[in-house]
């Protein structure tokens, strides 16, 4: 069986691997197990295409417990198709076995990435890091967290995320999703009762269900680099024609 606990850790995987074809690209694993990362032994890595075909093999070089490979550019060339259904094996032994652990994986011109930031909390919500009872005055694991989710929202709704030409139409919902896990943290954190954080919770969680309701953006399918049309979709399909969004958004104070 593969519970965790009966073999003895589980492998993070966050959100699928994107890739992009023609650029250097380092890749790593963890596993765990409670609380603490699990040394593998033994690893060995292959990327496979879509069509089960070897797409790159490799040796996994282990750093702090950490597994990682480096797939050369040339290794990721342009006879690749883009899309989803790459697929990562690390095969490594970790609790007295050998294990094989999956990750599935993408390809793109382009990654997606996060275009929300501490700062970006901050700038609403000032010194909110500080509140943390964490030692280190950061929230980016709240922010991590949430981007991861937003890939595999999109992902669920039948969009590929890095077919999305505007990185910036996703950040009222990101940038409230982010604020709602932070402030539930600080209700997790703090040993008092805070009424306050509990109704910021509330209210960016709201706000986020809204924004992501609210989500539209250009496309590009063929992935050359620019947008199909002018027609903009959402995680529902096709959402309006490119003109701004009128919005009304409102901010908790502490």
């Amino acid at each position: 069986m593969t519970i965790p606990s009966v073999i003895g850790g589980a492998p993070r995987v966050r959100a699928p691997e994107v890739m992009e074809r023609g650029r250097l690209h380092v890749t790593s694993m963890e596993v765990r197990l409670g609380g603490s990362l699990v040394t593998p032994t033994s690893p060995a890595y292959a990327l496979y295409s879509p069509t089960g075909a070897s797409v790159y093999t490799a040796t996994p070089t282990i750093t702090a417990s950490v597994m990682s490979v480096s797939i050369p550019a040339l290794s990721l060339p342009s006879t690749l198709g883009y899309g989803p259904g790459y697929m990562e094996e690390w095969t490594c032994t970790f609790g007295g076995a050998a294990q094989i652990l999956r990750r599935d994986a993408w390809l793109a011109r382009r990654a997606l990435h996060c275009p929300v930031t501490q700062a970006d909390l901050e700038q609403l919500h000032p010194a909110i890091a500080e509140r943390l009872r964490s030692g280190s005055n950061s929230i980016q694991p709240q922010i991590d967290s949430v981007w991861a989710d937003t890939l595999l929202k999109l992902h669920a709704a039948g969009q590929w995320p890095v077919r999305i030409v505007e990185p910036s139409s996703l950040i009222p919902y990101v940038r409230d999703a982010s604020l709602a896990a932070v402030f539930r943290t600080l209700i997790q954190t703090n040993s008092a009762p805070d009424s306050t954080n509990e109704r910021n919770a509330q209210h960016y969680a709201a706000q986020a269900a809204s924004g992501w309701a609210s989500v539209s953006y250009l496309v590009d399918d063929d992935q050359d680099g620019v947008a199909d049309s002018d027609v903009k979709q959402g995680p529902g399909g096709v959402y309006a024609r490119a003109v701004p969004p009128l919005w009304q958004r409102s901010r908790m104070v502490i």
